[in-house]
This record gives structure tokens, sequence and C-alpha cells, in this order.
């Protein structure tokens, strides 16, 4: 739960600061990707908290589907990410004293936290689903 908590929590931050944002002057197109990005990611935490709430009920099917969203969330934020990492290795000249510059493995690094993230959640459900299959046999 405190993982699905946790990453809720970042993707809400990440949504609520972009929207944010999107009210500074800028042009208005920018405004409109800026809060739609915001949105998804909105989305996204949303998605986590939902999940949480699915794993913390008994029956079983609950539990899949919940798995199956925190997978299906994380691999989006993950795919963001290195996605990002990859835009700053081919497009972006990397200056290591410019202004903003960042080494692009820590968009790698940070979506294998976010999968890594994702393994308590995998090992209780299969855990649970070992569990399950034990009673059902007596």
């Amino acid at each position: 739960m405190i993982a699905a908590l946790t990453k809720a929590l970042a993707c809400g931050a990440v949504g609520g600061w972009l929207i944010w944002q999107s009210t500074l002057p800028m042009d208005g197109l920018a405004a409109l990707m800026l809060t739609y990005v915001g949105a998804l990611w909105l989305l996204g935490a949303f998605a986590y908290l939902f999940r949480a709430f699915l794993l913390a009920r008994r029956w079983f099917p609950w539990r899949i589907i919940g798995g199956l969203l925190d997978a299906t969330a994380t691999s989006i934020v993950a795919w963001v990410a290195i996605s990002f990492g990859e835009y700053q290795v081919h497009y972006v000249t990397y200056a290591p004293n410019g202004p903003g510059a960042w080494p692009p493995a820590i968009a790698f690094l940070l979506a294998a936290a976010w999968i890594a993230a994702s393994l308590p959640m995998l090992s209780e459900f299969l855990l649970a689903a070992v569990m399950r299959a034990r009673r059902d046999r007596f």
C-alpha cells in the first residue's frame, strides 16, 4: 500500500505542478499542452489510488484488476521517463555546466526505480495467489 500511495502522491505533485505552470504567462498552445499533460499525471495519481483501494479488498478478482491497473500505470510512467531520457540523448546537446543540464541516465534510473517500487506489490500478489491455492486444496 505504501508504494501505491507514494506513487499517487508523486504523480499528483507532478500533475499539480504542471497545471500550476500552465497558469504562468506563456504561449496559449504551450499552456494547453501543460494542462493536458498535467491532467494525465493526475489521472495516473487516481489510477494508483484506485489500485490501492482494489488491492485492499479481500475478493481475489478485485486484486487481479488492481495489479493490472498498477502494471499499466507503472509501464506508462516508465515509458515516459525512458522516452524523455532518449529525447535528451538524441536531440539535446548535453553541456555539463549549462542551465538545466542533467545526465540522461537520471531518466533511466527514475524509470528503474519506478518499476522496482512495484515489486512489493507483485510479491504480495503472488503470495496471496499461493495462499489461496493452498486454502482451496484442503
